[in-house]
Formats: structure tokens, C-alpha cells, sequence
């Protein structure tokens, strides 16, 4: 959800090219949070590899209606295979050529493709939610990704659904997971409603105090 509504504010209205990557290869989602029809994908992109350039990639991708061009995740969990690290990193410089913001959208594990993402990123963005077992797990990424030496600012906390209540505050999810949290993202009625819909909330409910808070995030990631 943030990273298609990332990817079509700053497409929409802070005047940037943005490419948008889905690379949760096994089960992306950001056809369905784009109400996009998946006819072709980073799947079919890989497997012209060998003659794949910028120009050639862009035919893989299809543009939203906020101007973001997306290239969608495989159709099928077992396409993900013929997706390796080092096709992956050639579809990020290559999408470089393409936009002045390229969003990564990977799956919430550190495997080697999520891994060689995190090598070509100038920013990376760690989203945890206020739960115990959120938390846990990314205080335990955050560890891992220090010990790989990413550190001195790449990797910002954004705080997705951050006024539940749920008995903890803002300072215990920051004290947890050692790191201060960038953006704090609320609960929304307008997310759900925008998910099924296929539309964007920052489109359909750009005045929402959730559209707003991506705005901010937005902001920070172009860094204006």
C-alpha cells in the first residue's frame, strides 16, 4: 500500500518521473493496489534479458493514471525463480535510466533479491506496525542490516497504522527497534475502501489524514 501511493503522489504532484518496482516476486501486489491487469511483468522482462536495455524494459512496464510507471511482479509464484540477483539489479540500473525516482517494493524478508535492492538503494524504508511481533521482527532486520554495514542514515522507520491503541506509544516502538521513527502513517476507513477499489488513497482521498502523511513521506524521499 505505501509504496504504490508513494510512488503515484510523487508522480502526481511533486513534479518527479517515478518508477516503481514490484519486486515481492512471489506475491507483489501492486497490480491489485493500482488496478492494473498484469499482462506483462518483470517476468517476461528477464526473460528477454539478453537484449534487455532501458527502452526495451519500459515496453514491460505499464503507466498508472497518476503518471508512475510500474513493472508488476510474475503472475505466478513459480516465475520468481527465473528471477536472479543479478537480473534484478540489471532492472533497477536500468530503470534509473528511466525516472528520477525508482521505488522498490520487495517482500519482507532479506533474501538475496531484497538484499541486492538494498545494495542499489540511497534510501531504504523499514515499515513496522504498532504489534509486538512487528516490532520484534524489525528490530531483528535493523540488527542484520547494521551487522551488513547499512547504516550513517540509509535505513528510516516508517510507522504504518501508528494511532492504534494498543497500549504502546511512539517512544516504546523506538526504543525497541533502536532508531527514530521518520513518518508516522494513521489508521484510515479510506485505505481498505481504496485497496479494494484499486485506486490510490492519496487519489481518492488525497485530503485524507493518511494521503497526507504519505505526502510528508513523499517529501522526505525526493528530499524537498
Amino acid at each position: 500500500m505505501l509504496a504504490s501511493n508513494l510512488a503515484a503522489y510523487i508522480a502526481s504532484n511533486l513534479d518527479k518521473s517515478v518508477v516503481l518496482l514490484d519486486f515481492d516476486l512471489e506475491f507483489g501486489d501492486d497490480a491489485v493496489m493500482l488496478g492494473l491487469e498484469p499482462t506483462r511483468t518483470i517476468f517476461d522482462a528477464v526473460q528477454a534479458y539478453e537484449r534487455l536495455d532501458a527502452q526495451l524494459l519500459e515496453d514491460f512496464m505499464q503507466t498508472h493514471s497518476s503518471g508512475a510507471r510500474v513493472l508488476l511482479a510474475p503472475t505466478s509464484p513459480e516465475q520468481a525463480e527465473s528471477i536472479t540477483a543479478a537480473r534484478a539489479s540489471a532492472v533497477i540500473e536500468l530503470s534509473r535510466e528511466l525516472a528520477d525516482i525508482v521505488i522498490v517494493d520487495t517482500a519482507g524478508r532479506l533474501d538475496e533479491t531484497v538484499l541486492t535492492a538494498i545494495d542499489r538503494s540511497d534510501q531504504i524504508l523499514a515499515i513496522a506496525t504498532m504489534d509486538l511481533p512487528s516490532i520484534k521482527n524489525t528490530k531483528i532486520s535493523l540488527q542484520k542490516l547494521r551487522q551488513l554495514g547499512y547504516q550513517n542514515g540509509l535505513v528510516n522507520i516508517v510507522l504504518n497504522r501508528s494511532d492504534s491503541k494498543v497500549f504502546l506509544e511512539l517512544s516504546d516502538v523506538e526504543r525497541a527497534v533502536g532508531s527514530k521513527v521518520m513518518v508516522r502513517v494513521p489508521s484510515d476507513r479510506s485505505v481498505p475502501r481504496s485497496v479494494n477499489r484499486g485506486v490510490p488513497v492519496v487519489v481518492d482521498q488525497p485530503k485524507s489524514a493518511v494521503a497526507k502523511s504519505i505526502g510528508e513521506l513523499a517529501r522526505l524521499v525526493v528530499g524537498d
